[in-house]
């Protein structure tokens, strides 16, 4: 046999090996990790999910030992794993408000000063925790609601619901604590209608009741995979498939050690169903699954058939328990939170209160009742504004700081993210431009201010009034600013008004008038008005009449704008002075020159003759059988540039010039073309229409 052959073969052996090593039977193949804890013990699956997160341990030897008592101390050292605090620095120390922390053993220490700083042990067991003493039933329910962060809802509830004959020997102030972890089916009472408060709870019933929280807080993911099954392979190399949350899908190896459970029950992969939903714990290294949980779809507290809906949150009306939510397609729709629902932000439990406007959200629907079961919501996590009563700014290691207080005289005070967005007065800006006394309003994301739009306590702004409202609550001036942006500035009602240096009303100021408004928390409450005059030529294109009478005028400058005929203007025609109300509506194409104050006219002289005017733009289109040319001209209109058609009337003595050559009316479709530039001389009639003495294009 040659050396390359001998090579072949052995390649062969070790293939079938590593292919037979996986095809065991899978039925037989899985055992416990723990020789004490029989494959039939009805905690099983719990004890070793929660070893394989490393939250319960073994006693070692391979020894669980499943009915030992948990005490206090390591009831609050599993929640703190529990709470991802998995690697805590050897150096960490024990709070001075928890007394006898030198009673620690040197085991417990850094769990049980992470478990004070989350806020598990409080109260009085910051005086007399008795850690070595066996958690009852009752204290383990309290560990665990402050734990989620529950503790304020559970100070809130003021009628306990529970219907266990044992209740009154819960401990008074803890029972809404039970109550709370009953809710969230974290512990449950007995067949004979009691809870037991004063039991200790063994270290199997301990990996139960924390695996529950472990689902809720979802922390220790790291290794976790989950998501919909979507293949099995049952043959060669044994794995499954699952379609991830995100749509992406994971390919997972199954071996002999895996551990499969379906509905809390000991299964084989044989038995597994596509579509079922899949939490998969991969080993150290990731290259197979060790231990995987199978349910009919993503687990809910309660069980229930739904459908699944994403969308943002628009409103929350926390009296009906009613949402609307807006959804990728623009549609907005309500739905009612049950009553038991699970809500979760940014993976912990939280209550309605926590919801705001602008969460990402996605919720589980009770196809029965049409109420959410369960919502899982991203943080926008909270919207906050007022006046800023301080703020430092921080560095060399500190955190900036900002403290506001709200219309109500709350005040708060929150650290400010390093990548905080600034904006002030609509532009932005500077986190050091942020002053004392500037309103704000305030995103805040994971307990840091992630966003400020700041407007300055004062300022003052310059322009020219576009416009006066009193359709507002306030009255409301629009000021045009320098730059063409504009600004609404609802009035104070204490504002101080001077106009051409004279005190005055607000019916006193113009539109068009120069302004100089001082804004205090965006209102005015100092306005210096002055009248702008000007003069101006052109064609009357009409008259309007609505509260007042306006007249539209073409200026020879080819702008088109809109004034107020003053009730007492003075007003000529044809060199004859007039009362407005000898003006008839009709007039257009007449020759008009004026004098504006601020918008209203105060000075008017018309001409009932034809007036002379020019226009430049583009042909649009042309009717010789007509005789009318269509130009697309541009014209500034309101301080606005805007493109308008306006119709051209030529006849047979209209002279037409392209270059240097002449051209007869009759002839203009041979020479003429669409989209040609163009200027026509002529005059407006009486009429208004526009007839063409000269074209040169």
């Amino acid at each position: 046999m040659t050396k390359k052959s001998t090579l072949k073969n052995l390649t062969c052996i070790i293939s079938f090996l590593l292919i037979f090593s996986f095809i065991i039977p899978l039925a037989n193949a899985q055992s416990s990790k723990f020789a004490d804890v029989e494959k039939s013990h009805w905690a099983k699956p719990y004890i070793e999910k929660m070893a394989l997160k490393s939250v319960i341990l073994g006693k070692g030897a391979g020894i669980f030992a499943p009915e030992d008592k948990v005490t206090r101390y390591e009831s609050v050292i599993m929640l703190v794993r529990i709470l991802g605090h998995t690697d805590i620095s050897s150096n960490k120390e024990i709070p001075d408000t928890f007394k006898g922390a030198d009673k620690v053993p040197e085991w417990a220490q850094r769990e049980i000063a992470v478990g004070v700083e989350e806020g598990i042990i409080t109260g009085e067991d910051l005086v007399d925790f008795k850690g070595s003493e066996p958690a009852k039933r009752y204290e383990v329910a309290v560990f665990a609601v402050r734990a989620l962060g529950l503790e304020e809802e559970a100070k809130n509830i003021k009628n306990i619901d529970l219907d266990f004959k044992d209740i009154s020997k819960i401990p008074l102030a803890y029972r809404s604590y039970v109550q709370i972890a009953v809710e969230k089916g974290i512990i449950t009472g007995f067949e004979d209608e009691t809870f037991r408060p004063m039991e200790s709870i063994s270290r199997a019933q301990a990996a139960t009741l924390f695996s529950r929280v472990d689902s809720i807080l979802n922390r220790l993911t790291s290794k976790e995979e989950k998501g919909t099954l979507v293949e099995i392979n049952t043959y060669d190399l044994p794995a499954i498939t699952i379609k991830k949350d995100d749509g992406t899908l994971k390919n997972i190896s199954v071996n002999n050690s895996t551990l499969i459970y379906k509905d809390w029950k000991e299964t084989t992969l044989n038995d597994l169903k596509l579509g079922e939903y899949v939490i998969a714990i991969l080993s150290s290294v990731g290259s197979y699954a060790e231990y995987i949980e199978i349910h009919d779809k993503e687990e809910q507290i309660p069980s229930v058939s739904t459908h699944t809906v994403t969308g943002t949150i628009k409103q929350v009306d926390r009296p009906t328990r009613f949402i609307i939510l807006t959804l990728s397609s623009g549609a907005e729709m309500p739905y009612k939170i049950a009553d038991r629902a699970l809500i979760v932000l940014d993976n912990r439990v939280v209550d309605l209160d926590s919801l705001v406007f602008g969460q990402k959200t996605t919720v589980e629907i009770n196809k029965d009742t049409g109420e959410i079961v369960s919502l899982k919501a991203e943080g926008v996590a909270k919207g906050l504004e007022g006046k800023v009563y301080s703020i430092f700014f921080g560095g060399g290691g500190f955190d900036s700081i900002i403290t506001i207080k709200d219309e109500k005289g709350n005040v708060e005070t929150h650290k400010i993210s390093d990548n905080v967005v600034v904006m002030k007065d609509g532009k932005s800006s500077l986190l050091e431009n942020v002053r004392n006394a500037d309103y704000v309003v305030l995103d805040i994301k994971d307990s840091k201010v992630v966003k400020i739009m700041a407007e300055s306590a004062e300022k003052t702004i310059r322009g020219y009034i576009d416009d006066i409202s009193y359709i507002t609550e306030h009255p409301e001036i629009t000021i045009r600013l320098p730059d063409g942006r504009k600004e609404v500035c609802p009035i104070d009602n204490d504002v101080d008004i001077t106009r051409n240096n004279r005190s005055a009303k607000l019916s006193d100021i113009k539109k068009g008038d120069k302004v100089s408004a001082v804004l205090t928390y965006g209102k005015a409450t100092e306005i210096e008005a002055d009248s702008v005059n000007r003069n101006l030529e052109g064609t009357i294109e009409g008259f309007r009449l609505d509260d007042d009478l306006s007249i539209m005028i073409l200026t020879t400058d080819n702008t088109r704008e809109t004034f107020i005929i003053s009730p007492d203007a003075r007003i000529r025609i044809d060199g004859e002075y007039k009362d407005i109300e000898d003006i008839s509506l009709g007039m257009r194409g007449y020759y008009v020159d004026v004098r504006v104050e601020s918008d209203v006219v105060i000075r008017m002289n018309i001409e009932t003759k034809k007036a002379e005017a020019e226009i430049r733009g583009t042909v649009k289109h042309f009717n010789t059988d007509a005789m009318i040319i269509v130009v697309e001209t541009e014209l500034n209109i309101d301080g606005k540039k805007q493109t308008i058609d306006r119709v051209v009337f030529y006849d047979n003595d209209t002279l037409f010039v392209e270059g240097r050559d002449t051209v007869r009316p009759r002839q203009l479709d041979r020479y003429l073309e669409v989209g040609d530039t163009i200027t026509i001389f002529g005059e407006y009639q009486v009429d208004g229409t526009f007839l063409a003495e000269l074209g040169k294009w």
